[in-house]
């Protein structure tokens, strides 16, 4: 009997999963629009032709997230693990119009990074903020648009940091927080290659949690 209740549940969520209404919106000017908001698997028309699709549930895109060139190749593809628009955790690709890939690799959810040199205007001192951030993970690929492989290699984690100051007043040798001003450095590690359009090896570096320890180049 269990297994019978079960089964049933199981079935009953896939069918109201499963009913989930094509909303097909035609795109006259710009990508900046605004649809009232319902549930629904989004096909986004500009020029007669599919520039987007993704699913939106419960007030967020799930799933995936596509975007077309108007030639009707894939130009992006991201793997959304986290509802959002920004927050690619996981898969990531973008492709040049002509249909060869341009770039891939995976986003990572990164809890709590700090940035270390901030400066707060109210407590007029450096503080460290804590950031909840999606950033490159692991071996990123770029490619050529001839298809062949541009650069291969991986990062390790990111570095937040405050790059914009306010000069007022006078007396404030830091300077303050001002908003906007905060940088996110992917850190790459190990061997990273790049390659020359017809293949070749022409640089080769090597990096220690974002450092640049050295590198050597390579002539055709």
């Amino acid at each position: 009997m269990k297994i019978i209740i079960v089964t049933f549940f199981i079935l009953f969520h896939l069918k109201l999963t499963s009913q989930i209404d094509t909303i097909q919106i035609d795109c006259k000017n710009d990508l900046n629009f605004n649809h009232k908001v319902k549930n629904g698997y989004y096909k986004i028309i500009k020029e007669r032709k599919l520039i987007q699709e993704y699913k939106f549930v419960n007030g967020a895109v799930e799933g995936f997230y596509k975007e077309y060139y108007l030639n009707g190749n894939l130009k992006l593809f991201c793997e959304l693990k986290t509802p959002g628009f920004d927050n690619f955790c996981g898969l990531y690709k973008e492709y040049y119009e002509s249909g060869n890939i341009k770039i891939e690799g995976n986003y990572k959810f990164f809890d709590s990074i700090e940035c270390p040199n901030c400066y707060d205007e109210e407590l007029d001192k450096p503080i460290k903020i804590a950031f909840k951030i999606f950033a490159r993970y692991g071996i990123w690929k770029s490619y050529h648009d001839n298809g062949t492989l541009e650069s291969i290699g991986e990062y390790k984690g990111v570095h937040i940091i405050h790059d914009a100051y306010c000069d007022y007043p006078e007396n404030k040798s830091g300077g303050y927080f001002c908003s906007g001003g905060v940088s996110v450095n992917y850190l790459k590690d190990k061997e990273w290659k790049n390659y020359s359009k017809r293949g070749n090896l022409i640089k080769l570096e090597y990096f220690n949690n974002g450092l640049l320890v050295h590198y050597r180049i390579h002539t055709e």
